[in-house]
């Protein structure tokens, strides 16, 4: 629509990606949300959610500048949880029981490993971000197993996703235009990817 930029109309395609790994969960009753990477596909699924109701959604990235642009979109941050002590400290702050659903929105190889530490029992995790080809995880199937946790992925988007992403962007419900943070001319490439 005439009233959409194109910087706007960027954001229809990560978007309807989004929309597509969430539906694929029943966020009407969640009440913790935790997301690992928070670039602008894991804020993307941090708004959906919050939209959807989920009471408490946390981003967990080790990049300063997103957490700080994160924390000023009204979510809880956290670093990396990388020892022990501070999954355990998670775990207290989604009321020790751990969270609803986990959101992995990197391709960092270890937060499959941390995802089966915060979810809950009868949790889910999503696979949202793009794993390097041949990657492999140890798991303990017995863990996934009495704890009941499902593991789902998320690829891409169909038809309908796009349509709902270009509904979203379009009457402005959401500021997913604040997640626009630098604008390059194409000649400026390079310099967009180094900034990147």
């Amino acid at each position: 629509p005439d009233s959409m930029s194109f910087e706007e109309a960027a954001m229809i395609e990560p978007l309807a990606c989004c929309i597509r790994a969430l539906t694929k969960c029943d966020l009407k009753n969640m009440e913790y949300i935790v997301i690992l990477g928070a670039g602008p596909v894991g804020i993307m699924n941090a708004l959906l959610a919050r939209d959807a109701g989920v009471s408490k959604v946390f981003l967990i990235d080790p990049n300063e500048f997103r957490l700080d642009f994160s924390k000023k979109m009204g979510f809880e941050v956290l670093h990396p949880l990388n020892d022990e002590e501070k999954m355990r400290s998670l775990k207290g702050v989604l009321s020790g029981r751990g969270a609803d659903l986990v959101v992995i929105a990197t391709s960092n190889q270890k937060a499959f490993t941390q995802s089966l530490k915060i979810v809950r029992k009868g949790g889910s995790i999503i696979l949202f971000g793009v794993p390097a080809k041949s990657s492999l995880a140890e798991v303990d199937l017995s863990l996934l197993y009495a704890n009941e946790i499902s593991i789902l992925s998320s690829y891409a988007a169909t038809e309908r996703e796009t349509n709902q992403a270009l509904e979203i962007l379009s009457n402005k419900h959401l500021n997913f235009g604040s997640l626009i943070t630098h604008q390059f001319e194409l000649e400026e490439s390079k310099s967009a990817f180094r900034c990147a």
